[in-house]
C-alpha cells in the first residue's frame, strides 16, 4: 500500500460520517388521503390520489410515496391502470400521463396530451387492452402503445355527440365502449375505422338511457353492464335495460373470477349473479373506486383506501399533512415546521412536521381548537407558535400547552356586529419576547395588541392617520428597532414603536408610508425584514425596499425591477440574505440580496413545485431547507444557505475520500462562520485555491464547496489538502483536510 493511499484510508477510518441531504434535491409533501382511483394487484394496492400515487405494501405494511419531487408531472392525479408488463398508468388532471415500472423504479411521462392545443385536458380514465392504453380525456379517446409510448390515433368525434365530448371512462372487449357526458358510445360491429363519426351507435342520457349520468362499464358473463345513478344496465340487443342495483347510484364495477363488486357512495356491493349482498358501508367517507385481486378488496375514498374481506376492512393512508392547503408557513426555533391550512369552512386546523412525521392539530383531535379554520401560523423567539384563526382569535402553542384567546379572555374586539368573530390576520414577537397581535376589521377599532410575557395586555389605535372599524389589516412584521410594521388595505404601510413603555403615550412613533412618500402603486401583500435590516415590501404588483426603516420618511426606497409586473404574495430571507420571493402566477424567484440579479426561477414545469400560485415560504435556517407552500402541497428544497456558526468549533469536509476528475464533483466544508474565506493548501503549505466570501464558492453562510481544481481551472494531483477557513478580519481561524483521489 502506498504512502499516500495509507494516508487516505486513515482519514477515512477517522473521519466523521456526514448525513445530510443533497444540495439541490427537492422533496413533496402532500395528503394522500383522497384517493380517486385504485388498482389492486396481489401483495398490495396502488392509489392515484390528489396528493400524488402511493403504494400500500401489505407484507411489511409500508407506504411508497411518488410526487412530483420522484418525477411525476402532475401529482393531482384522477385516474390509475396497469398493463400487461405490470406498469403502473396514472393521469393526471393537466393531461400528463405518468408511467412507473416497479421492476426497475422507472418513472416515464407521456406529455402529448398536456402539450396538446387542446382547452380542455383531463385525464379521466385509462383501460389497458393488450400492447395498448385506452385513454379517456376531456376531448374523447386517445390509443398509446404501451411499450413505446406512442400515440397511434385519437377519436374526438362520436357518433352524434358533439365533438370534443368529455369520455369519462372506457371498455373494449370485441367492441369499444364509451361512457361520456352524453351518454355511451359504442363501436358499431364490423366497424375500423373508429375515426370516423358513423362508426359509432351514441346513445343519449335520458333518452335512449334513461339516467342523469354513466360511470362504468364491464363485461359480467356474457353481458356487458354499465354502472349509472340509477342502477346498474345491461347492454340486450342494442338497447340499455336496468337490470341490478335499481335506483342505486353506482360509481364503479369490477369482475374478478367471475364475481361482480359494485359500488355507491357509501357501500360496497358484492353479486355472484344471482344473490346480492352488502360487502362493506362507511356513511363517514365517500367511496369512488374498487378493486380486487388475491382474495383481497381495496376501496377507493375521500379518506384514504380501504382494504380487506368478508366485511372486515382497515382504513388506510400514508402519514402526511391533514391537507394539501399550506397558508402562512413556520419554522420554529427547533426546525419544526407549521403551517395553517384555510378559512370559509376549507380550514383544516393546523399542522406540523418534525422532519420525520406529521402531527395534526384540529378540533377533533385537540379540545382547544374551537373550529378547523386556521389560516397562519407564526414561530416567536420566545420558544411559542401562534395559530392564527379566521373568527376565532388565536392560539398560543407552547411545547403541547394551547391557550386560545378570544373575545372571553382577552381584550380582542370581534368585527363590527360580531364581537365574537375575531380574526387575526399576523402574530409576531419582539425582541423583549412580547406578542404583538394585528386585529382585523376590529370593533371598536384596535388593530394591534401587546401580550407580554407575564400574560399583560395592551391594545392600541390610531387617529392619525385613522385606522377605522372597516379598515383591513393583513400583514405584519418587525423590525431590528421593534418597530412594528403593518399593511391596512387601500391606506398604506403603517409603522408603531411604542419605544419600551406600554402605557406612556407621548414617547410613541407611528405614522404610515404611502405612494406620496416614494412607494410605488399597487395593493402591499407581503412584508420581509433581511439580514441588513431593510424592509422589503411585496405588492400587487411589484417590491420595494425601505433601505433605512429607523427613518421611515427620509429613507431611500428601492423599486426592484425585476419584479415590476409580478403578483407578489410571499417573502422570505434565508441563511445567507438572498430573497426567496413567491409570485401568484409564476411560482418562485430567489433573487441576489440587494435584488439586482435573479438567481434561480423555480415553477410548476422545471421544478417540483405542484402550482405556480405560492401560498407562503418558510426557511429553516439550521439545515438550509426552504419550504414552499401551495394549495396543492408543500415542497422543500436543500440549500446551500445555511447559517453560519459563531466560531470554527469544528470544520466537517465530506465526502471523504474527494473522488475527482470523471465529471463535475463537489467537495462540501461545513462548519463556517459568516463570510469565511477559504484557502486550500498542499501538505507542503503551497496554496493552490482561493474560495472567496461572498461568492457561489463560499456564498457567506455555514457552507463552501470546493470542485478539486486549483486557480488555473486543472484537477489537483493525488494527495491530502489543508483546507483553512478564517472569517474578514482573519482572528478566527479553522482549519481541516481532505484526501483527494484524481481517476
Amino acid at each position: 500500500m502506498s504512502k499516500i493511499a495509507k494516508v487516505i484510508l486513515m482519514m477515512i477510518l477517522t473521519a466523521v460520517t456526514i448525513s445530510s441531504q443533497q444540495i439541490g434535491s427537492w422533496e413533496n409533501f402532500t395528503d394522500m388521503k383522497e384517493v380517486t382511483a385504485v388498482v389492486k394487484i396481489d401483495g398490495g394496492s396502488w392509489a392515484a390520489t390528489t396528493g400524488g400515487v402511493f403504494f400500500y405494501d401489505e407484507i411489511d405494511s409500508s407506504f411508497k410515496r411518488i410526487t412530483k419531487s420522484e418525477g411525476l408531472k402532475s401529482q393531482i392525479l384522477n385516474t390509475i391502470s396497469i398493463d400487461n408488463e405490470m406498469k403502473i398508468w396514472v393521469g393526471a388532471t393537466n393531461g400528463a400521463i405518468n408511467i412507473y415500472n416497479p421492476k426497475n423504479g422507472e418513472l416515464s411521462v407521456v406529455l402529448d396530451i398536456l402539450n396538446s392545443d387542446k382547452t380542455k385536458k383531463k385525464i379521466n380514465g385509462l383501460f389497458s387492452y393488450g400492447d395498448s392504453i385506452y385513454v379517456a380525456s376531456d376531448f374523447g379517446i386517445s390509443v398509446i402503445q404501451s411499450k413505446s409510448f406512442s400515440f397511434d390515433d385519437t377519436y374526438i368525434k362520436f357518433g352524434d355527440f358533439p365533438s370534443e365530448t368529455i369520455v369519462k371512462n372506457i371498455f373494449k372487449d370485441k367492441l369499444l365502449f364509451a361512457c361520456t357526458e352524453a351518454g355511451v358510445a359504442v363501436q358499431k360491429p364490423g366497424t375500423t375505422n373508429l375515426l370516423a363519426p358513423e362508426s359509432w351507435r351514441t346513445y343519449f342520457l335520458d333518452e335512449d338511457v334513461p339516467v342523469q349520468s354513466v360511470n362504468k362499464i364491464v363485461k359480467f358473463g356474457d353481458e356487458i353492464l354499465l354502472a349509472t345513478n340509477a342502477g346498474i344496465y345491461s347492454f340486450v340487443q342494442d338497447e340499455w335495460i336496468v337490470k341490478y342495483f335499481q335506483n342505486s347510484d353506482i360509481l364503479d364495477m369490477k369482475v374478478v373470477n367471475g364475481y361482480l363488486y359494485a359500488l355507491s357512495r357509501h357501500t360496497l356491493y358484492g353479486f355472484d349473479g344471482s344473490e346480492s349482498s352488502n360487502l362493506f358501508s362507511n356513511t363517514a367517507v365517500v367511496f369512488n373506486s374498487v378493486d380486487a385481486e388475491g382474495g383481497k378488496v381495496v376501496v377507493g375514498s375521500d379518506e384514504g383506501i380501504f382494504i380487506g374481506s368478508d366485511n372486515d376492512f382497515v382504513q388506510l393512508f400514508p402519514d402526511g399533512p391533514e391537507a394539501n392547503r399550506f397558508n402562512g408557513l413556520s419554522v420554529d426555533q427547533e426546525g419544526k415546521l407549521w403551517s395553517g391550512s384555510g378559512k370559509d369552512n376549507l380550514g383544516k386546523g393546523v399542522y406540523m412536521y418534525d422532519g420525520d412525521k406529521w402531527t395534526n392539530f384540529n378540533k377533533e383531535t385537540d379540545p382547544v381548537f374551537p373550529f378547523n379554520d386556521f389560516i397562519k401560523t407564526f414561530a416567536g423567539n420566545n420558544g411559542k407558535v401562534y395559530f392564527c384563526s379566521w373568527g376565532r382569535g388565536f392560539i398560543e402553542y407552547d411545547h403541547g400547552k394551547m391557550i386560545n384567546y378570544k373575545s372571553d379572555n382577552s381584550p380582542l374586539n370581534g368585527i363590527r356586529g360580531a364581537p365574537e368573530f375575531i380574526v387575526i390576520p399576523s402574530v409576531q414577537t419582539d425582541s423583549k419576547k412580547n406578542a404583538w397581535i394585528l386585529n382585523y376589521w376590529s370593533d371598536p377599532a384596535e388593530p394591534l395588541s401587546a401580550l407580554t410575557p407575564d400574560s399583560v395586555w395592551y391594545s392600541y389605535s390610531f387617529s392619525n392617520p385613522i385606522i377605522t372599524n372597516s379598515d383591513l389589516q393583513e400583514t405584519m412584521v418587525i423590525d431590528q428597532y421593534d418597530t412594528k410594521w403593518f399593511t391596512v388595505a387601500n391606506k398604506g404601510l403603517y409603522f408603531f414603536n411604542e419605544n419600551g413603555t406600554f402605557e406612556d403615550e407621548s414617547d410613541d412613533d407611528y405614522g404610515r408610508l404611502t405612494t406620496g412618500d416614494g412607494l410605488t402603486t399597487g395593493s402591499i401583500t407581503a412584508l420581509a425584514v433581511d439580514k441588513r435590516g431593510e424592509l422589503w415590501i411585496g405588492k400587487n404588483p411589484g417590491i420595494n425596499i425601505l433601505v433605512s426603516p429607523s427613518q421611515p420618511y427620509s429613507s431611500q426606497i428601492i423599486d426592484v425591477r425585476a419584479f415590476r409586473s409580478q403578483l407578489i404574495t410571499a417573502i422570505a430571507v434565508d441563511a445567507i440574505n438572498r430573497k426567496w420571493v413567491g409570485t401568484k402566477d409564476d411560482g418562485v424567484f430567489v433573487v441576489t440580496p440587494e435584488g439586482s440579479e435573479v438567481i434561480a426561477h423555480y415553477n410548476s414545469k422545471n421544478s417540483p413545485i405542484p402550482f405556480d400560485d405560492i401560498k407562503s415560504i418558510a426557511i429553516d435556517e439550521k439545515n438550509g431547507l426552504v419550504y414552499i407552500g401551495t394549495d396543492f402541497g408543500i415542497s422543500a428544497v436543500k440549500t446551500s444557505s445555511v447559517a453560519a456558526q459563531e466560531s470554527f468549533n469544528e470544520m466537517f469536509v465530506y465526502p471523504q475520500p474527494f473522488l475527482i476528475g470523471d465529471g463535475e464533483k463537489q467537495l462540501t466544508i461545513e462548519g463556517l462562520v459568516k463570510d469565511s474565506e477559504v484557502n486550500i493548501y498542499t501538505i507542503n503549505g503551497v496554496l493552490i485555491r482561493k474560495l472567496v466570501a461572498g461568492t457561489n464558492d463560499s456564498p457567506g453562510g455555514n457552507l463552501a464547496f470546493w470542485n478539486g481544481r486549483d486557480e488555473g481551472g486543472q484537477f489537483v494531483n493525488s494527495g491530502v489538502y489543508l483546507i483553512v477557513a478564517f472569517d474578514r478580519d482573519a482572528t478566527n481561524v479553522g482549519k481541516s483536510k481532505v484526501a483527494v483521489i484524481r481517476k
